[in-house]
């Protein structure tokens, strides 16, 4: 993890692989965030409080804490259900961000699958298929989410669960077409993602990321031309320049 040097410590990781791209830009965050804190040679850690003054734990504060926490986290929920997408898209996406879909560790955790069963991801084969795995850590999901913003001329660390997106897609700046075309895109991804990892399922179909790609440009298109009822533009101009097409619908 490190090494003292001359009375100040020097952060060294070691990890078992390679890290990704995204993974590089938290270790920077990381970095920048404990730069500041002195570590003291031959001092003995103690706990500390950071909600009371005197760094001493209370309920309390800690109640407080977690209470905002959770009323900030409904509010984030309850946003699934003012999206213009498909009902049976927004009842797919509460289950998500409640961590109810039957991915192959939630069937385990309720017996569905016993633990002589393969609970790995099918597409990659490396990791349990969990729910962040699944939509966001997952090799083919994460390029997905790449491709995608950068299709929408975006940049910036993807957030580290489910929920944590879901909010990211909330904001953008522009016209409200353009607020409400970011947001649907979110619904797009997952649920372009949740069919075809029910294709190599159930049907053994190969994945093709490409195809997912496009199929999430072409779902996003139907779904912002016809329930936000926008109609000015065309499906190439659509896979070519989203942010215009939204932004001249002002």
């Amino acid at each position: 993890m490190g090494h003292w040097n001359n009375g100040s410590w020097d952060w060294k990781f070691k990890w078992r692989r390679p890290l990704r791209a995204w993974e590089e830009e938290n270790l920077q965050q990381l970095l920048e965030t404990i730069k500041h804190i002195k570590l003291v040679q031959g001092a003995t850690d103690t706990w500390c409080w950071s909600l009371e003054t005197g760094g001493r734990y209370t309920t309390r504060t800690a109640y407080v804490q977690l209470a905002k926490k959770e009323e900030n986290r409904l509010l984030e929920y309850t946003k699934i259900w003012e999206a213009q997408v498909p009902p049976k898209v927004s009842a797919f996406s509460w289950q998500l961000l409640l961590d109810r879909i039957p991915t192959k560790v939630n069937l385990a955790k309720r017996g569905i699958l016993d633990a002589t069963q393969n609970i790995k991801c099918f597409w990659c084969d490396q990791l349990p298929e969990d729910t962040e795995h699944l939509f966001l850590a997952c090799s083919t999901s994460y390029n997905l989410w790449t491709k995608c913003l950068n299709w929408w001329g975006l940049y910036y660390v993807l957030g580290n669960t489910c929920i944590d997106v879901f909010t990211q897609h909330r904001w953008h700046r522009g016209s409200k077409s353009l607020k409400k075309g970011w947001g649907m895109l979110w619904f797009t991804v997952v649920w372009s993602l949740w069919l075809s990892r029910n294709e190599t399922a159930f049907q053994h179909r190969k994945l093709d990321e490409d195809r997912l790609f496009e199929l999430v440009q072409a779902r996003s298109f139907h779904w912002v031309r016809n329930l936000l009822n926008l109609e000015n533009f065309s499906y190439m101009e659509w896979i070519s320049n989203p942010v215009r097409c939204l932004t001249n619908r002002i």
